[in-house]
């Protein structure tokens, strides 16, 4: 991504004012660029030169017949045109070339007149360069875990250009243009010769960052580049293989797959978020199982190069409460009621087993009576969820239709009783109908 930066450019150019001056008599059509200045009685310039083979200024007589012309240089000591120049006396023309950079008037004597006409010469040059150690990376001072500094040297050549009053105006602010590869997102300039990368723009990868720089007068100088050596990670986390699950809820003991894809990572620490919790370290991989039934916040923190240098980042494993049977009731009541199961076809391809719905449960025995109260089946264990339930089976006969009852204790994951003393509370029975397929 390309660099954005506040540029603020201040650019005030004023021209000597000076008494009975014509205009448009000075002038060099291989100038790079010519720059007007805001005084309107005067057509005062800047004439800018990027090729030394150009720095010439050109008095043209500004009637017809002989004239002669005297140059004059800007003296910035005195602040004003008391530098002679070797002149020329042309018919029409005068020609003065090899111009430092500064100001000029010329002279005219023509047919008993005197002409005057003011120009500036601007030399344009930028050398760029980026602070860097031996190896062309940025200096290891210049960052830490949170920032990075970006220090830009510029070699300009210097612009003196005066108003009337002799006073030296300011010489146009440069733009700084920069970019990185791979790109980054957009960062903003923090003075005019240093960038700052903040901590949540610094890469995690090597970067190569580039800086070039344009003045006002449209020069571009050199491209430099610096390198530079992420000391920071980038923790991220992912899971896989998380189960059970049971109509989009998480079930205790409710076993996930942790992954750690973080950057540039030296060193990892996880924690999981329940009261078991331990510090996994350096593991790109790892397994946890959550035997309580909560929402659980899983964090990782990694440190980079640097060993100052973390990162860390979160995620939440919810893990829904002991339930049985669908909750139905009325909303915004605290009270819910087990929907449960009234009807039963055994070998059918809608209900082919008796069984309940249930999430994390621990602990459970299933017991089923004939309508005389004879006790038929009893199932009794900690898996719930992997039981298949009553297939209407009396030991080796089939069950007769008709009507059943059963009672189901459970023990959920909210809390850890001993597993073989069933909780009075979590006890769950009702009468069901078999029949079967004709």
């Amino acid at each position: 991504m390309r660099f954005r930066f506040r540029n603020i450019f201040c650019y005030l150019l004023l021209t000597v004012s000076l008494p009975n001056l014509a205009s448009g008599q000075i002038f060099n059509v291989n100038a790079d660029t010519v720059i007007r200045t805001s005084v309107i009685t005067n057509d005062s310039s800047i004439y800018v030169y990027y090729s030394p083979s150009r720095d010439s200024l050109v008095a043209r007589n500004p009637v017809t017949g002989p004239a002669t012309f005297k140059w004059m240089m800007y003296d910035t000591t005195a602040k004003s045109f008391t530098l002679p120049l070797p002149n020329s006396i042309p018919d029409a023309d005068s020609i003065v070339a090899g111009l430092p950079s500064g100001g000029y008037r010329v002279h005219i004597n023509a047919s008993g007149n005197d002409y005057y006409y003011v120009a500036w010469v601007y030399k344009d040059s930028l050398t760029v360069s980026i602070e860097k150690d031996n190896l062309g990376n940025i200096k290891y001072d210049r960052y830490n875990c949170d920032y990075t500094d970006i220090r830009v040297f510029v070699k300009q050549s210097k612009f003196i250009y005066y108003n009337s009053g002799g006073i030296k105006q300011k010489q146009p602010n440069l733009i700084f243009n920069c970019s990185a590869d791979p790109s980054l997102i957009p960062i903003p300039r923090d003075t005019s010769y240093w960038f700052r990368v903040t901590k949540n723009e610094l890469p995690i990868e090597k970067v190569k960052f580039y800086v070039y720089v344009t003045d006002k007068f449209g020069y571009t100088s050199n491209q430099d580049a610096v390198n530079y050596i992420p000391i920071i990670s980038k923790a991220i986390i992912d899971t896989t293989a998380t189960h059970p699950v049971v109509d989009g809820k998480n079930s205790a003991p409710f076993t996930v797959t942790f992954l750690n894809l973080s950057k540039n990572t030296t060193h990892s620490t996880w924690f999981f978020g329940d009261k078991d919790s331990i510090e996994k370290k350096d593991t790109a991989r790892v397994t946890h199982t959550y035997f309580a039934t909560d929402s659980f916040r899983v964090r990782l923190i990694t440190q980079g190069t640097d060993p100052t240098c973390f990162d860390s980042t979160s995620m939440k494993i919810p893990v829904s409460p002991g339930q049985i049977g669908e909750t139905t009731g009325t909303t915004g009541s605290s009270t819910s009621w087990p929907d449960l199961p009234n009807c039963f076809m055994p070998g059918g391809t809608k209900y082919p087993y008796f069984k309940i719905y249930n999430i994390s449960i621990r602990h459970f025995r299933f017991t089923i009576f004939t309508r005389w109260g004879r006790k038929i089946y009893q199932y009794e264990g900690s898996d719930m969820i992997d039981w298949k339930g009553w297939d209407g089976m009396i030991g080796n006969s089939e069950a007769s239709d008709g009507i059943y009852f059963y009672v189901l204790e459970v023990i959920s994951w909210d809390k850890i009783p001993d597993p073989m003393l069933m909780n009075p509370k979590g006890q769950y029975s009702g009468f069901f109908y078999l029949f079967r397929e004709k």
